[in-house]
Order: structure tokens, then C-alpha cells, then sequence
């Protein structure tokens, strides 16, 4: 289970969980720091973001809070984009015509990224220029002597159209250059035929339009002129959050420098605060015993009902003296060991009253140093926040590129087979005809929201997230879901959102609780703003189905999954682990506010789904029966021959599966996934290359670097199955060994 990294949770203020590397460390770091802002690139990211492997935007390791954790697994890098990451497939589609191509590159650096790798291993750069409102577009790339040399070129004139440039002599010229021609016959960027005539709408198309219309939630069409202005809405954000990553990168490596003997301070302070504290604890509990003894012998004596004494008041120990000294009838050797006793309690109770107030002023100095080091971290949080909001509005960028690319997503329906393409409208009229009624209470927004997503995610699969969940398997299945049964995958979705409720194929159900989509009157917020509306209502279904799947398995009887915003309705849960012995690795919450809730009330933490609730799961969505299988069987790949053989039997698995296909592992950090995280994760393999060496591409639900096809960086097939081995982890626990979930056939 992965989930995204988390944004520091500030509700806790507890400087016990710094710890601090020593001067020699944050002074190197500092330097490197220093040097990302000036060079605009942020450690070993910058080499990747020059190659194009990486946007701009998904630069650095961001500042942490409440509203973006947390997990067992975590990205380290910001917000990905997936509007750059489709106008790179779409230069990079063989199947996309050389005017779309020049149009997606436009976009492309509009949105802030001007240059891209595809599976060729060539890098590509993108030129463009204004000249009277018509837009000059110029892909190219370098020979291997290192020059330059265009590849595509072309105009986009003001309402969107393409059209070729022209020479000297006003003669029009290909968007293909002649060397592209000669020189990179397998590059996908060359070879496609220029726009060919216009596929007219479905009719299903056109009926849902009409539908979307008459409800008014038709999602807003974008001219040429509104996309342009958000792709450059977007680009500017994308800059301004990269400067002021930078920014923070630097002030939080120079505030913790400076900090550092305030930290140490306070490290002492603590463990002196800590023995004293346990020394507190003994004196008062010695301070009970005795006064509960005086009090005994008291009455055995026949003064006072045995009763405890306040021991705060100096009038109390008078009074007792004075009533065993009027006390008729004692025998003197008694009256003598009560006097003792109480003068015990006294002494005491002065040495506990005493420890207490070294304990309070130790306590003060603490808060003074505590209270002085957030003063110096106020910048920071400023920052932090600045932050938090322009990833808000980068979000809300996307979104609306999203909605304005609904006709385009349609138009990428339109292409799937009769059967599929009439399920997926029928899904998507089944949204658009809801009233807004029981259970689920779906507002107009939602409905509208919905239907874009469906449509976008079938159409663009990989943009499926789980945002900072811990639903990585979940996730994984809806990908696959959607690109392999995209008419299975819309019809769950339209029956789950406006039913609550949707039967699958062996007749078993998926269902959703009504206040996981709407609760009293609002939309229910998870504090997970990086996963859609439509794949939280996946996800959460389909995690109630293997609850269920898990306690019929047992006779047991089923609780419901719920996700909440971290604390909101219980309480956060800490990791067992001394913050102290952890480094800069402890991040101080790792609940991600998922939960069990059984008929009894009782409340189990979510702790994800493992490789045969995947197989199970999938099998129950698809109707076809699906299996964990290892690949690995504990052979030793260190040794190449062996290594040889779990490719091959990874190869022939994936061939009698198909793409795409899950696959559980664990990450370690700074491992190829890019993720900040340690623990069991799935990833979906989307492409492999036979060779020396055999490649892969895969999909992250989670984040992390880009691997995807054709955009990401392909990975050796042994550096995938050297992940997928019984692996033992930083804390000492060893994770079990990874399984592919394929047909059984």
C-alpha cells in the first residue's frame, strides 16, 4: 500500500519529533540547496527535467500538511500534470496526425515543458513564437554530432487551425522536414499522415450531448483562444510553484541550520524534563502510598474515617498533629509512630512539591525554546501555505483542461468497439438523468464532474490516481478496469453513484455508504484533493468488496470501509516508533484516516489489500478468473542465468495475461519508483520491450517518477523483478515476496 507524500502535519508541535543531522551534513545540503535555486533544478531531479523525463512541476520534495497525507508510502515529488503528460503521448502517438502533433506541442510548452523524451531515446526540444496572434511551432532534436535539426514545423493560426509555413519564396513546406524523413524512420514522431477528415459524432455521442445540455451541466467547451490562456495559466503556476519549492527547499535547510544548536537545546532539555518527569512520577505515587497509610493508622487509632489527606494544604499536617496529641487513651509507643508517620508524609511531600517546581521551571525553558524556535520556523510555515494554495490552483487548472478536452475524450470513445462504446453512453445518460435524489444525493456539479471523469479516464487511463490513500491495489485494478472493460468500468461507476449499488458479474455487489459522496447537505471531503470524484467512489466500493470477500472467507461478519480527513472523526493514530532514534525520515503522522467500522461499532485501522484480495477482486469486476502468481519462487537473481530465466518467466506471463497487468513489490527509498516510501506497492506494467535488456513501462498510482508509456523512462525488467524478491526493509521487517495478477488460463 502507497500513498502520496504528505504535507507536514502542523497540528502537532512537538519538537521532540527533530532530529537533526550534524552541522558538516545541513552545511553540504545547504550548499546544494543554494545551488538548485540558482540553477533552477532541485539535486539529481534537474538532470531528469532536462532530459524531459520529468514536468517542471512535479520538482522537489514538498512541505508537509494534514490536508495532503500521509501513509506508508509517499511521493516525493509535487502534483504531477497529467494535461503535459497527454500532450506528450499525444506527440508521441503514431496514430495522432502531424497537425495534432504540433498542436499538443504548443500546448505542451504553454503548460511549462519544452522538452521530452519518447521510447526512441531521443530527446526533443519545442520552439514557439507569437507573430501576430498566429503561433510558429517548431519541434526539433540534435544529430549525433550535436546539431540542431527541425522534425515537425508548422502554424497555428487564432481559432486553433493548422497550417504549414511558408519558404522564401512563399511556397508552403511540409510539417515533416525532409531530415526527419531521412534520419529518424523509427521515431514515432515522423511517419503520420496529415489530418485526414473528421470521424462525425456517434449518435450515442450526440444523444448524451443533448442530455448534458437539457440538464445544464454540459461541460464548458473551450475555444482555441480559453485553452491557450489556461495552458498559460498553467505554465506560470507550474514556474511560480517551482521558484517557490526552490525557495523553501533553502529556508528550511537554512532555518534548521541556524536552528541547530536551538534543537540541540531543546533535545537536552527534554531528556532532562523526561527524568525528572519519571522522578515526579515516583515522588507523588510515594507521597499517595504514605498519606494513604497515615489515614489507615488514623483510624485504626480512632481519629478521622480513613480518609485521605489534602497534603497541599500547610494547615493539614497542624491539624494532625494536634488531634494525635488530644487523642485520650493511646498508648504512647503508638502515638509516637503516628507523629512519625505524619512527619514522613510532610518531608514527603516537600521533596515531591519541591521536585515539581524544578520540573516547572525546566518545563518553561522548554516552552520558551520551543515557542522561540517556532517564531524562527514562522517564514516557513508562510511559505508552506503559499504553497499549499498555488497547488490548489494548480489543480483547479487541470481541472478545467480536463473538462475542456470532454469532446476529445468522447471522440476517443467513439473509436472503441459498438458493444463497449453504447455501455459507456449509457453509463454516462444514467449520471446526466439523475434527479440529485436518494441515496446518494449527487448535486449538479457532481453530475457533470462525473461524466468528465468517466470520459476522461477511459480515455486517458493512466491520469487514475489514488491520491494520498492507502488504496495502491484498489487503484491498480480501476486502471486496469478502465483500459481493459472501460464498458464494465463506466456502468459500475453510474450504478454506484446514483444507486449506491451495482451487481457484478458472478452476482455479487459493490457497494458505497451515501455519506462517502454527500454527508448533511455537502459533499464529503477526505482531504484527498489528487484522486477524482468518480475513483474515490471506485475505490472505496471496491474496498468494501474485499472486506466482505475477507469475512466470508473467515464466517465473519463485514465491516465498511469509510476515508476521512486525518483526525477528523478519530483520532490520529501515530506510528509506534521513538521520533527521536528516526532521523529525518520520521514524519510525525502516518494515519491516513481510513477506517474499518464493523455493525458493532467497533473501528479497525485500514491496512490496505494484499495479492489475493487483488486476484479475488478482479476476478469478481472482470468475470474471468484471475490469480496471484510468484515469478520469483526465491531464486537468487544475483545470479545471471537465474536472472535470465525469471525474465523469461515474467515475459510469458505478460504475454499470456496481456498488457496491461498488476504486479505487487516493495519500495525501498531511492529506489526507481521515486517514491519517499518503504513498504508493499502495485504497479500496473503497461509496456515491455524483448531485448538485452528486456525494458518496462508501468503506471504509479501513487505518484513518483514517470515511467509511464510513452512519456517516462522505461526501466530494466531485472531492476523490476530485483524489487519484486522477499526484501528486508530499514526497520528490520522483511516484506513478503511480489506476485503478478494475471488470467488463470
Amino acid at each position: 500500500m502507497a500513498t502520496n507524500v504528505p504535507e507536514t502535519f502542523t497540528e502537532v508541535p512537538n519538537s521532540k519529533l527533530d532530529t537533526l543531522h550534524s552541522l558538516s551534513s545541513y552545511a553540504s545540503e545547504l550548499y546544494e540547496s543554494a545551488k538548485s535555486l540558482l540553477l533552477g533544478t532541485k539535486n539529481g531531479t534537474g538532470d531528469l527535467v532536462r532530459e524531459g523525463v520529468l514536468p517542471d512541476v512535479q520538482l522537489g520534495s514538498g512541505p508537509e500538511s494534514a490536508d495532503e497525507s500521509v501513509g506508508r508510502g509517499r511521493d516525493s515529488k509535487l502534483p504531477s500534470s497529467d494535461a503535459i503528460r497527454e500532450a506528450v503521448q499525444s506527440i508521441a502517438d503514431p496514430q495522432s496526425s502531424l497537425e495534432a502533433k504540433l498542436k499538443s506541442a504548443d500546448e505542451m510548452a504553454r503548460l511549462g515543458q519544452n522538452s521530452f523524451l519518447v521510447p526512441d531515446g531521443r530527446r526533443y526540444d519545442v520552439s514557439t513564437k507569437e507573430i501576430g496572434g498566429r503561433i510558429l511551432v517548431s519541434i526539433h532534436t540534435m544529430d549525433d554530432q550535436g546539431n540542431s535539426h527541425a522534425v515537425l514545423r508548422g502554424i497555428i493560426e487564432r481559432k486553433g487551425e493548422v497550417s504549414k509555413q511558408l519558404d522564401a519564396n512563399g511556397k508552403a513546406v511540409p510539417y515533416e522536414t525532409g531530415w526527419a524523413s531521412e534520419n529518424l524512420k523509427d521515431s514515432p514522431l515522423v511517419g503520420s499522415k496529415e489530418k485526414t477528415e473528421v470521424r462525425p459524432a456517434s449518435s450515442e455521442r450526440t444523444e448524451l450531448n443533448k442530455t448534458l445540455t437539457e440538464k445544464r451541466i454540459a461541460p464548458h467547451e473551450l475555444t482555441a483562444e480559453e485553452r491557450r490562456k489556461l495552458a498559460n495559466e498553467h505554465g506560470e503556476l507550474a514556474r511560480e510553484l517551482k521558484q517557490k519549492q526552490n525557495r523553501y527547499e533553502l529556508l528550511k535547510k537554512t532555518t534548521e541550520f541556524k536552528n541547530k544548536p536551538l534543537v540541540d537545546e531543546i533535545d537536552r532539555t527534554t531528556e532532562q524534563l523526561d527524568k525528572l518527569s519519571e522522578k515526579d512520577t515516583e515522588l507523588a505515587l510515594d507521597v499517595g502510598r504514605r498519606n494513604q497509610q497515615v489515614a489507615d493508622n488514623l483510624r485504626e487509632a480512632g481519629i478521622g474515617d480513613g480518609k485521605t489527606f489534602d497534603v497541599e494544604d500547610p494547615e493539614t499536617f497542624k491539624c494532625l498533629r494536634r488531634a494525635v496529641a488530644e487523642k485520650n487513651g493511646l498508648d504512647p509507643s503508638r502515638r509516637i509512630k503516628l507523629e512519625h508517620d505524619i512527619n514522613a508524609l510532610e518531608k514527603a511531600n516537600s521533596v515531591a512539591k519541591e521536585h515539581a517546581k524544578q520540573s516547572a521551571k525546566l518545563d518553561e525553558k522548554l516552552q520558551k525554546l520551543m515557542d522561540k524556535k517556532e517564531e524562527s520556523e514562522r517564514l516557513l510555515r508562510d511559505l508552506s501555505k503559499e504553497l499549499k494554495d498555488l497547488r490548489s490552483e494548480l489543480r483547479k487548472n487541470e481541472a478545467q483542461l480536463k473538462e475542456g478536452k470532454f469532446h476529445e475524450n468522447l471522440a476517443a470513445i467513439d473509436k472503441l468497439p459498438k458493444e463497449k462504446r453504447e455501455a459507456i453512453y449509457k453509463a454516462m445518460e444514467q449520471i446526466a438523468k439523475n434527479e440529485g435524489g436518494p441515496p446518494n444525493y449527487l448535486s449538479p456539479e457532481q453530475r457533470q464532474n462525473l461524466v468528465v471523469q468517466i470520459a476522461h479516464q477511459i480515455a486517458h487511463p493512466q491520469s487514475i490516481t489514488q491520491g494520498n490513500k492507502g488504496t495502491c491495489g484498489l487503484a491498480s485494478t480501476e486502471l486496469e478496469l478502465a483500459k481493459n472493460n472501460p464498458d464494465k468500468y463506466a456502468k459500475y461507476l453510474a450504478d454506484l453513484a446514483t444507486n449506491g449499488e451495482t451487481k457484478l458479474p458472478n452476482g455479487r455487489s459493490l457497494k458505497i455508504s451515501a455519506d462517502m459522496i454527500n454527508r448533511n447537505g455537502k459533499a464529503h471531503d477526505d482531504a484527498n484533493p489528487e484522486r477524482s470524484l468518480a475513483s474515490k467512489i471506485f475505490q472505496t466500493a471496491t474496498a468494501n468488496r474485499v472486506i466482505e470477500n475477507e469475512a466470508t472467507a473467515k464466517g465473519e461478519s463485514a465491516g465498511t470501509y469509510v476515508t476521512e480527513r486525518p483526525g477528523s472523526r478519530f483520532p490520529i493514530e501515530l506510528p509506534d516508533i521513538d521520533p527521536r532514534r528516526s532521523g529525518k525520515d520520521f514524519r510525525p503522522i502516518e494515519d491516513t484516516g481510513e477506517r474499518i467500522v464493523f455493525p458493532d461499532g467497533s473501528v479497525k485501522h485500514w491496512e490496505g489489500v494484499d495479492h489475493e484480495d487483488i486476484a479475488k477482486l478482479t476476478t469478481d469486476l472482470t468475470g474471468e478468473e484471475y490469480e496471484a502468481k510468484k515469478i520469483i519462487n526465491g531464486r537468487n537473481l544475483d545470479d545471471p542465468l537465474i536472472m535470465a530465466q525469471a525474465e523469461k518467466d515474467f515475459i510469458e506471463a505478460a504475454k499470456k495475461n496481456g498488457l496491461p497487468m498488476k504486479v505487487s513489490m516493495t519500495m525501498l527509498r531511492g529506489d526507481f519508483t521515486g517514491m519517499d516510501s518503504e513498504g508493499g506497492h502495485e504497479l500496473v506494467v503497461s509496456k515491455l520491450v524483448e531485448g538485452s535488456p528486456a525494458m518496462v513501462y508501468f503506471e504509479n498510482t501513487a505518484g513518483g517518477t514517470d515511467h509511464s508509456y510513452p512519456t517516462g523512462r522505461p526501466i530494466p525488467l531485472s531492476t523490476l523483478l530485483k524489487s519484486m524478491r522477499e526484501t528486508r526493509m530499514s526497520d528490520g521487517n522483511t516484506h513478503i515476496e511480489g506476485y503478478a495478477i494475471s488470467k488463470r488460463k
